[in-house]
């Protein structure tokens, strides 16, 4: 799960840096900067918490919440991952695009 919240931080902080410009963006461009903020809030809807001793059946539903959370996620992903990543695509869609790429196949992913 500390993959999926590294992926998302990332998504969530190029469609933020792109925000922060203060650009006119396309309709591509918006449309990856919401993408890239549910991901986000999909993935950190389930905060880590450090309790003491749990039960089994708690450990179960937790394990049971954060598989729809990753299914719900892998969705989003397989439903908005751009088409078409060329060099007349916006910065944004490119970055976004990097970010996934590299969370699927490179096994050292740590968001930067």
């Amino acid at each position: 799960y500390s993959a999926f919240r590294s992926m998302a931080n990332a998504l969530n902080n190029a469609s933020e840096k792109k925000l922060k410009q203060g650009q006119v963006l396309t309709a591509q461009s918006q449309h990856i900067i919401k993408f890239a903020q549910s991901v986000y809030h999909l993935v950190d809807s389930q905060r880590t918490q450090y309790i003491g001793k749990v039960n089994y059946t708690y450990v179960k539903s937790l394990a049971k919440q954060r598989a729809q959370l990753l299914n719900d996620t892998l969705e989003t992903i397989l439903q908005n991952f751009p088409k078409k990543v060329d060099g007349g695509t916006p910065d944004t869609v490119q970055a976004v695009a990097k970010i996934i790429e590299t969370f699927f196949f490179d096994r050292s992913f740590d968001g930067k």
